[in-house]
């Protein structure tokens, strides 16, 4: 069995938590959100975005993301946290209503519409 990238960063993540967090992968391939996290102690949850790049994240001022995929994670889970597993290391940023204002939305090289998230920004896992 091939394990994909969310496969592997789920397993990651499992081995390294306690046991009263519990993660859902999503099985929907197109689904905005990857993962749900439940702490079975205080039912608190958050949700978790993941994207792998084959680049070096330290070498990157910025990382895009599309504006419409953040406006639709927002409007139909609330605030989320995005992780970048890049070559390097693993980036995390707290994404908003708030803080996903601050930042400078353009159109890329191929007309998406996107929101140019300073790397400086990410905080990093490892």
């Amino acid at each position: 069995m091939l394990l994909d990238s969310e496969d592997i960063f789920l397993k990651r993540l499992i081995d390294m938590l306690p046991s009263s967090i519990s993660i859902i992968k999503s099985s929907y391939r197109y689904c905005r959100i990857d993962f749900l996290v439940i702490n079975k102690i205080n039912i608190k949850t958050l949700y978790i975005e993941h994207k792998l790049r084959s680049i070096i994240g330290r070498n990157y001022p910025s990382v895009w993301i599309k504006k419409d995929k953040i406006e639709c994670i927002l409007k139909d889970y609330g605030a989320f946290l995005f992780v970048s597993e890049c070559k390097d290391d693993i980036y995390y940023i707290w994404i908003d209503d708030k803080t996903i204002n601050k930042y400078v939305v353009e159109t890329n090289l191929y007309g998406e519409v996107v929101v140019n998230i300073l790397t400086a920004d990410f905080s990093k896992a490892q």
